[in-house]
């Protein structure tokens, strides 16, 4: 199928934002939505015909995002001293100078509210003395950034401060009072202690400050718990589409079938297979994520021995699956933007081309360049490329989700 056609079939949608040229995040606003979707997906397509691996393949036409605006539900934002004050927003690009947000239309409302009032009393603790933000020039400062999900059914919030150290708790425990008053709910608070001035914006030290561990998420028919830190897809409504296209291509014939969910973090995709029919072995480095992961499967009524997960790297984890999950029927990776272990690619390779019990292979991936790569490696070892489709999970921006259907 050809990409979609560059045409004018809906008005240019023009931002109330005043950091877009600065930020640069969205390169297709102010466009057609249709054609800013249409433009970063046949580059995307032009860059895999070049690898010549879209020969014989069904490429489906691009799905567009439930919401074009107000899909995001998840920020993190730096918080960097400036002129004895602070900035709080996004890196400019290529950079570590914060361009400070205010307001940013791609956030859930409830996010947008937060941010707001976030603020202003960061600003006022700051004036006062109670917090200092973090100096990029002397490594010195309280508070370096500000992460906050939202569930969208719901309006719930989980706050995380990453912080140097945890002195100064009690600020925090109070600041969030304050932003209580505000209507907002704000049902699970943490800090972040990292002391490490690289630029990973966590360490693994997560201390609450107040109410719950997890913040509860509903994505289709699935029940997650999600701890501060742990993956989980910004754009819900777009992430739900993709699950049930997952269900979709897994369908129900191979019930009892094992099937492997690699990179599985909180467990989304591995439930949605359990409750497919599938016997699921989850692999995720995380170890939070796998606790959410088993948490999770408890939540959605998977029984014990229909599902289980495995905490470690996943290129030396699958050396040694369970015995029951030997020999999957079905395999999912969902990578980083990194992609896949070279050990890992060398695995599945060998899986495909014995053309024994796998059958099909799901990569999903945010990340064409790693996707292109790892899909030349395996069909180069003698897997096929059946189906490639796209989901539009950052609308206005040049980034898409990929699903990828490979066979022996």
């Amino acid at each position: 199928m050809n990409a979609p056609q560059e045409q004018a079939c809906s008005p240019p949608v023009r931002l109330p934002c005043e950091i877009r040229e600065k930020c640069n995040s969205c390169r297709f606003v102010n466009i057609p939505y249709e054609t800013g979707l249409g433009l970063k997906y046949r580059q995307a397509v032009e860059n895999l015909q070049k690898s010549e691996l879209l020969k014989g393949v069904r490429l489906l036409a691009p799905q567009t995002s439930p919401k074009l605006f107000g899909y995001r539900a998840t920020f993190k934002l730096a918080v960097r001293s400036h002129q004895g004050g602070l900035h709080l927003g996004l890196f400019k690009p290529g950079t570590h100078q914060v361009v400070e947000m205010n307001s940013c239309p791609l956030h859930v409302p409830v996010l947008r509210r937060l941010l707001k009032a976030l603020q202003a009393q960061l600003t006022d603790l700051v004036a006062q003395g109670a917090l200092t933000a973090w100096d990029e020039s002397t490594r010195q400062g309280d508070l370096r950034y500000v992460v906050a999900r939202a569930s969208h059914l719901t309006g719930e919030i989980q706050l995380v401060f990453v912080v140097a150290d945890e002195s100064r708790k009690d600020v925090y425990r109070a600041l969030v009072r304050e932003l209580k008053k505000q209507e907002l709910t704000i049902n699970s608070t943490h800090l972040n202690v990292n002391p490490d001035v690289g630029n990973a914006i966590f360490s693994r030290h997560f201390v609450k400050v107040s109410g719950q561990e997890h913040l509860r998420v509903v994505l289709n028919d699935v029940n997650l718990s999600v701890s501060p830190g742990c993956f989980l897809q910004v754009n819900p409504w777009q992430a739900s589409a993709l699950y049930r296209r997952i269900a979709e291509l897994a369908g129900t014939e191979g019930r009892g079938a094992v099937a492997w969910d690699l990179y599985c973090g909180i467990g989304p995709i591995a439930i949605t297979l359990a409750k497919c029919g599938f016997r699921v072995w989850g692999v995720e480095e995380n170890t939070i994520a796998i606790e959410d992961a088993c948490l999770n499967a408890t939540r959605n009524d998977i029984p014990s021995n229909r599902i289980g997960f495995r905490a470690g790297l996943i290129e030396d984890e699958i050396k040694k699956a369970d015995e029951w999950a030997s020999q999957p029927t079905l395999v999912v990776v969902n990578p980083s933007r990194r992609g896949l272990a070279e050990f890992v690619r060398a695995n599945l390779a060998e899986r495909l081309k014995e053309k024994g019990s796998l059958q099909y292979l799901f990569y999903v991936s945010c990340d064409i360049s790693t996707l292109t790569r790892d899909l030349e490696d395996l069909t180069r070892n003698g897997a096929r490329l059946r189906q490639l489709e796209a989901f539009d999970m950052f609308p206005h921006t040049d980034k898409m989700e990929w699903l990828a259907v490979v066979t022996p």
